[in-house]
């Protein structure tokens, strides 16, 4: 087990790739749950959540799709309707996908260490872990991100080249045009700010990563 410390140093060894066209077809194609044993990882209320909406597109229900949460409204929608699965459990090799959604900034250091660790084991051969959060170099200018005390700005080759480090093959994205929830004001002002300072106009990072 390397120390803390150590992961600062950790090199991501590929480049960055950048989505220009519509982020979610992009993720769509990128991503299938067509026939997979899927764990959406702080999903909220799944009913309503992105990964519910895509795996039942590719299923035509929600058989296979099970979620973790520690908000009681939402964790009460998942045991309900029995697809609740506790995420720190002792099982391995149960899932072929894992997905963080717009959650993974929520967790601190040592919680995103032991997220890795844990999705690796929960993992089967080949899974792959797939995860979504605020690209900082767009949301960190906005009062959003600072107005939710429990946001925490996530880096971005550093954290791809902490979780390969764990035994994963990653690749890393970056797009999203548009911004929630800004409207169309705030999402010109970013994209015009961005450029002027030789940034990339986007908002998500995404990662993908394959247990190897």
């Amino acid at each position: 087990m390397k120390n803390y410390t150590d992961f600062a140093y950790t090199r991501f060894t590929k480049k960055r790739n950048y989505v220009w066209g519509r982020y979610t077809k992009f993720y769509r194609k990128k991503i299938s749950f067509k026939n997979k044993k899927v764990l959406d990882f702080g999903c909220g209320n799944i009913l309503t959540s992105s990964t519910a909406k895509f795996f039942r597109d590719e299923n035509g229900n929600l058989k296979g799709l099970y979620g973790y949460e520690t908000d009681f409204k939402s964790k009460k929608i998942l045991i309900d309707n029995k697809i609740y699965f506790n995420f720190y459990s002792k099982k391995q090799k149960m899932f072929d996908i894992i997905v963080a959604n717009q959650v993974y900034e929520h967790l601190d250091s040592l919680e995103r260490i032991k997220f890795i660790k844990q999705s690796k084991k929960l993992l089967k051969k080949d899974g792959l872990l797939v995860v979504a959060f605020p690209f900082v170099l767009s949301n960190m200018n906005f009062k959003y991100f600072w107005e939710d005390i429990t946001h925490k700005p996530v880096g971005v080759e550093a954290e791809a080249g902490l979780i390969q480090s764990f035994g994963f093959n990653t690749d890393l994205y970056v797009g999203g045009l548009k911004g929630d929830p800004f409207g169309w004001f705030e999402n010109i002002l970013a994209i015009i700010r961005n450029l002027i300072v030789f940034m990339p106009p986007f908002w998500i990072t995404l990662i993908i990563a394959k247990k190897r």
